[in-house]
């Protein structure tokens, strides 16, 4: 089973310190998606 994160907030708009933390998530809890 893939595990997966959710990363919930207002991203209005959208900036790279969003993209940034997701990527730290994701590399460091090893998560798929």
């Amino acid at each position: 089973m893939k595990e997966v994160a959710i990363l919930g907030g207002t991203f209005n708009p959208i900036h790279i310190g969003h993209i940034i933390a997701a990527q730290e998530v994701l590399t460091k809890k090893n998560l798929d998606h």
